[in-house]
């Protein structure tokens, strides 16, 4: 069986009336343009549930379940989703085509699982094989129990290592070992791990999607000490954490080293292993990539409290920053981050070892919260106690606090900064223009402007809003009528580390360019459960203009947040300049500040 062709499922919702879907299992009833019943997904005595016929969709106000007629259909007779299409394309007489690309051969994703499960085959009996690998991790302290916990394996000191594998399995070749990342041709042709310690990288359903290898002995003195694969079509460094699989297929919360259930983040794997030897349960690290939004976002939904274990150096500290910034949109006041810093000369590993499973949890303990990070790290870059560098805490403050959604986090963050800098809570919030009623909650997008006037310019738009405001309006016109993508291909209006509405507003035109047509599809491929009720308001505004109408102004918003990145971008590489003169850019970045001033 293939895959169901995209515009099929777009015709199908077309062709069936979700209120007809919907109501022959749930009673409802008429409530102005919509329809309200008792949600079917939690007991309720109030109606919350609201399904919006026009726009093909529908919501709980009460739990949160929301999306189009396929996904109620998936979750309440608990079908897969192929099954739901069936149904559905039963009840609305179509049939439903399997696109198979005329060809009977296993997809490439499950080549290449195959692939990474044959060569861990084969690295797992070489370090059965092999006395010096084996010495090593004996001599770093790991036991064969672990070995087999994080499936350790060796990759020989042979170029052709992978040989084997190619001879006795006819369907693979240098082209597909290739794809998996696996070996490497430029004027030779060689295997890319070669006499390291293997660490195959699994995803959360085991299933292994690359690996990791470490140099261990004076022989490979000029390689990197730590290789990794790169990215292939299974295997996303910035959506996968290392040791996240064992930490939850192990997961026994009554020997749970940390009392209250946290995950540590680290930076190695060999932190991973000897931390997870000695008892520190739930430790995951990042992949040799800076920790991602989807890091935590993937990391939250096993735990309420992650702990960023770094080095204590200038790299583990900046590195720590640069997660924070990540992990702002994902906190709540039940998702917290703290942070701990490693003494000098020190990392998990040497540290557990020396000071043993009691000593690295007293050290846990004393790790700091978020507010005491944010202002401990700004301090040691400013000068608090004059006012320009009070000046630049502020603005640095003001960067930081726009990125996290829960105003219940922002204002207790405000209120502990506020006493740090022996400040008045509501000066300082006057000084960072903080709107403390939710923005992310309650969009409370105004859509009752004079319309009729779209072709005036959307800069008069942002002051009347607000930047964030306009990027709201944009994602709600966009996540109704998700065709209009087609406008955004053709400007260049999202910054990728901007603040909660960018990442949304981004988020939102990845999923409609990879197949969603409809406001239903958009929802049902909604993974972030921290602002799914936020999309859900979006696609609920009720605009009072017509869609040609809403096409003309979003058209307008696009153009002018397109001239206010290449502002921004300006901005950044002039600042550059002047802090280090003309020399600190590369020729790429010369040549870009160039065609940006001309553009301006």
């Amino acid at each position: 069986m293939g895959h169901i062709p995209e515009d099929f499922i777009s015709n199908l919702l077309d062709n069936i009336d979700i209120v007809d879907i919907i109501g022959s299992y749930v009673p409802l009833k008429k409530s102005g343009h919509n329809y309200m019943g008792c949600c079917p997904f939690h007991h309720e005595k109030t109606p919350s549930f609201s399904v919006v016929q026009s726009k093909r969709f529908y919501h709980c106000f009460g739990c949160g379940a929301g999306g189009s007629s396929i996904k109620f259909v998936m979750e309440i007779e608990k079908l897969s989703f192929v099954d739901a299409v069936s149904k559905l394309a039963a009840i609305a007489g179509m049939d439903v085509p399997f696109v198979n690309n005329g060809s009977n051969k296993l997809s490439i994703d499950k080549v290449l699982y195959k692939i990474n499960q044959l060569v861990f085959s084969l690295y797992k009996n070489n370090l059965l094989k092999d006395k010096a690998a084996q010495s090593y991790l004996q001599k770093r302290g790991i036991i064969p129990e672990i070995w087999d916990k994080f499936q350790l394996g060796y990759s020989t000191a042979a170029w052709g290592n992978l040989e084997e594998v190619i001879k006795t399995n006819p369907e693979i070749n240098i082209n597909l070992l290739k794809q998996a990342g696996l070996w490497i041709e430029n004027k030779n042709s060689y295997a890319r791990f070669r006499n390291r310690i293997m660490f195959p990288i699994h995803n959360i359903q085991g299933k292994i999607i690359g690996f990791g290898g470490r140099i261990f002995n004076d022989s490979s003195q000029n390689q990197p000490k730590y290789l990794n694969s790169p990215e292939t079509i299974i295997f996303k460094k910035g959506n996968e954490l290392y040791g996240l699989y064992q930490a939850v297929k192990y997961k026994d919360i009554s020997k749970n080293s940390q009392s209250d259930n946290s995950f540590l983040m680290v930076e190695g794997y060999m932190d991973v292993i000897s931390l997870v030897q000695h008892g520190i349960s739930n430790v995951v690290a990042t992949l040799g990539t800076s920790a991602s939004h989807q890091h935590f976002v993937k990391l939250f939904k096993y735990t309420e409290k992650i702990i960023i274990c770094f080095d204590g150096d200038i790299a583990g500290r900046r590195a720590a920053y640069r997660a924070m910034q990540q992990a702002l949109p994902v906190i709540r006041a039940d998702k917290v981050i703290n942070f701990c810093f490693l003494p000098e000369g020190h990392d998990p590993d040497s540290y557990i070892l020396k000071h043993g499973k009691s000593g690295f949890e007293n050290f846990l303990k004393n790790s700091e919260s978020l507010s005491t990070f944010i202002f401990n790290n700004l301090a040691k870059e400013l000068d608090i106690n004059s006012p320009e560098g009070r000046a630049k805490f502020v603005s640095y403050l003001r960067a930081i606090v726009n990125k996290v959604y829960d105003e219940i986090v922002k204002e207790f963050l405000l209120e502990d900064l506020a006493k740090k800098l022996e400040l008045d809570l509501e000066r300082l919030k006057n000084m960072l223009a903080v709107n403390t009623t939710s923005s992310f909650n309650n969009p409370n997008i105004n859509t009752n402007i004079n319309h009729t006037n779209h072709i005036q310019k959307t800069a008069q738009i942002v002051n009347n809003y607000g930047h964030n405001k306009v990027l709201k309006k944009a994602a709600s016109i966009l996540i109704q009528f998700p065709e209009l993508i087609e406008l955004v291909k053709k400007y260049s209006i999202i910054d990728e580390h901007g603040d909660q509405d960018n990442l949304i507003l981004l988020q939102l035109i990845q999923i409609i360019k990879e197949g969603a047509c409809t406001t239903g599809q958009v929802l049902d491929n909604w993974n972030e459960p921290q602002s799914k009720e936020y999309i859900f308001q979006l696609a609920l505004i009720e605009h009072l203009v017509n869609k040609k109408e809403l096409e003309l102004e979003l058209e307008d918003i696009l153009q002018n947040l397109n001239k206010f990145n290449k502002g921004y971008e300006i901005e950044e590489l002039l600042t550059k300049v002047k802090a280090n003169g003309m020399g600190t850019l590369s020729n790429d970045e010369k040549l870009k500040l160039t065609e940006l001033l001309k553009e301006k």
